[in-house]
């Protein structure tokens, strides 16, 4: 992978992306993080792409960095969240405990994120999308 910072600069119409972005890029996308840079305090997008679609030269506003520099902003500003993963079964479980019924194990591994059980979950986030796109 190949990962970018792109300082996206406001301007009247919204933000500005680099000129040739969803040719060179944005097409490219493997995944994403937008943030406000401490640094500079600019808008900035930090994207991934495949190897084989690295950018040859660079245009105005765009950085290569290193998977750990990409992954320090992707930890930073694109935490996972927890979501429902099968609301039937987030009902089932709450009817369950408002009945005062004990939980099976499979219960409780639905309600705990960390777990593969459909109930509760995370969200993915840039790292999660990294890791499946090396797989592949």
């Amino acid at each position: 992978m190949k990962y970018y910072k792109i300082k996206l600069l406001h301007t009247n119409s919204g933000y500005q992306y680099p000129s040739g972005y969803n040719d060179l890029i944005g097409v490219f996308n493997q995944a994403h993080v937008y943030y406000q840079d401490e640094i500079d305090d600019i808008f900035t997008l930090l994207i991934a792409v495949l190897d084989v679609n690295a950018l040859i030269t660079f245009p105005v506003n765009v950085t290569e960095i290193t998977e750990a520099e990409a992954l320090i902003i992707a930890q930073k500003y694109d935490s996972s969240k927890e979501i429902i993963t099968n609301q039937a079964v987030v009902q089932r479980l709450a009817i369950k405990a408002s009945l005062g019924q004990i939980f099976t194990q499979k219960e409780l591994d639905a309600i705990d994120p960390t777990k593969g059980e459909l109930g509760f979950g995370m969200s993915e986030n840039f790292e999660k999308i990294i890791e499946k796109k090396k797989l592949k």
